[in-house]
């Protein structure tokens, strides 16, 4: 299964995992450095086809930025925003 979740220390918005549904196992395919959305996973369970900002030279100013708001307690409605750094990248969890 693939998914998203915010779970990497240090890296407030959303990265991509798959896990194994036999183990329980979980391996993050995306970079750890800025967003990720839009998962999917192709049908022979090797590559993986997702949206990201890592290549967003801000991008960990970024997660910085979203990290002191959040201490902060500054409170905001969910939305999705286009980042135009969003970019289509595919992951082969064969060869990494």
């Amino acid at each position: 299964m693939v998914f998203q979740s915010e779970r990497e220390k240090g890296n407030p918005f959303f990265q991509i995992y798959v896990m194994d549904f036999d183990t329980g196992d979980l391996e993050r395919i995306s970079l750890a450095q800025g967003k990720t959305t839009c998962t999917w996973m192709y049908p022979d369970g090797n590559q993986v086809l997702f949206a990201s900002t890592h290549e967003d030279p801000d991008a960990v100013t970024e997660q910085e930025d979203e990290i002191r708001a959040r201490l902060d307690g500054t409170q905001r409605r969910y939305s999705w925003d286009y980042d135009t750094y969003f970019d289509l990248f595919a992951y082969d969890r064969q060869t990494r």
